[in-house]
């Protein structure tokens, strides 16, 4: 390994280490926005899910 390719890994490790401790900022944040935004769709999601599923799964006539 050279020290250009080193240099570059190093980069890279420190880039997606700074990337992923503000990726973690921001969900802590903004995790009630995200959880009152995304949970409703979730559950709706998967209701509709089961009664498609449901609906699939009984024998047609």
């Amino acid at each position: 390994m050279t020290w250009a390719s080193f240099a570059v890994a190093n980069a890279l490790v420190l880039l997606g280490a700074l990337g992923l401790s503000f990726l973690l900022q921001v969900d802590h944040k903004f995790d009630r926005v995200l959880v009152s935004f995304i949970w409703p769709l979730r559950r709706y999601k998967s209701r509709s899910y089961l009664r498609v599923s449901s609906r699939a799964l009984r024998p047609v006539p």
